[in-house]
């Protein structure tokens, strides 16, 4: 127990700066698609946080980081995640993995960095992949035999494209759903579904009152169009702003705007696609859309 001991705090002593030059260099693989000054948040859950050595297994303890930007001031309600650290504490090895997003939850970077003991001394390797459309491209050299040998794991089962996107999407999800934050793919897509139910249901009724017409699915106001300035269309599920469309005109391009239960998150205008950390105009944009919804709602129901 003394040799797990020690093993222990030779990784400990030998990691702060390397875990600390890690993260950093994470958050300014983040930063590339983050606007400059947005603060990074960042929460941690602990498990054996004491280092108890457990029957059988010796040292083990487990530390997950979140790291995620905000929409809202000055109370901060989490609209991104930007960064997951995973770390994992073990007798004498210990490794992390960082998965790095972009505002629109597409994986952009990860980091795998491992550290064992041999001859009671520190040795540390760091690989980082970088995802674009075209798939995944090593960001740096690493030695797969050496790695194998020396670092407990497989390369199939850990760096491979696949085995990497499985455990970012399980761990991202996992986040998603701690922060109440919407899983931008399955949110558009049902958001597509409502808006072709709604123009297709021959069941739909409507009421005109002012410049506004609203749209009932048996007695559910589900769509409120308005036309006064120019053509505003808002789509609504179960009482709720779900989408907005404010068609192309001879002056102003096309604006599509996306909702879920924690707020806004996706902004279209033209050809230009907007998620929550394009702060400025994406803000500017929602408070617009926000207000004609409001007006409009009131020209329909009074309140």
């Amino acid at each position: 127990m003394k040799q797990i001991i020690f093993s222990f705090l030779l990784l400990s002593i030998g990691l702060i700066s390397f875990a600390q030059s890690s993260i950093e260099k994470s958050i300014s693989f983040a930063k590339e698609d983050i606007l400059e000054g947005e603060y990074i948040y960042c929460d941690k859950e602990l498990i054996n946080a004491c280092n108890t050595p457990w029957p059988a297994v010796g040292i083990y303890a487990l530390n997950t980081s979140y790291y995620y930007t905000c929409l809202s001031d000055p109370y901060p309600d989490p609209s991104a995640i930007r960064i997951i650290h995973k770390e994992t504490f073990r007798a004498a090895f210990h490794y992390s993995e960082y998965f790095i997003y972009g505002s629109n939850q597409k994986l952009m970077y990860y980091i795998y960095q491992s550290t064992v003991v041999n001859e009671e001394k520190a040795d540390s390797i760091e690989i980082i992949m970088k995802f674009t459309a075209a798939g995944m491209e090593s960001y740096s050299e690493y030695n797969s035999e050496y790695i194998s040998d020396n670092y407990f794991f497989y390369e199939e089962g850990v760096l491979k494209e696949k085995a990497i996107r499985d455990r970012s999407d399980r761990m991202l999800n996992s986040a998603l759903d701690k922060y109440n934050i919407c899983q931008i793919e399955t949110t558009l897509t049902h958001i597509r579904e409502v808006y072709k139910t709604t123009n297709t249901n021959p069941d739909i009724t409507t009421k005109q009152k002012n410049e506004a017409t609203a749209y009932y699915n048996n007695n559910e106001l589900v769509k409120i169009n308005i036309n006064n300035d120019r053509n505003k269309e808002f789509y609504l599920e179960n009482g709720r702003l779900v989408f907005a469309f404010y068609p192309e005109t001879s002056s102003e391009k096309a604006l599509r705007v996306y909702f879920c239960s924690s707020g806004p998150f996706k902004v279209i205008l033209g050809d230009e696609t907007m998620y929550t950390s394009d702060y400025t105009d994406f803000k500017e944009l929602v408070f617009a859309v926000y207000e004609d919804f409001e007006n409009a709602f009131r020209s329909i129901t009074g309140d």
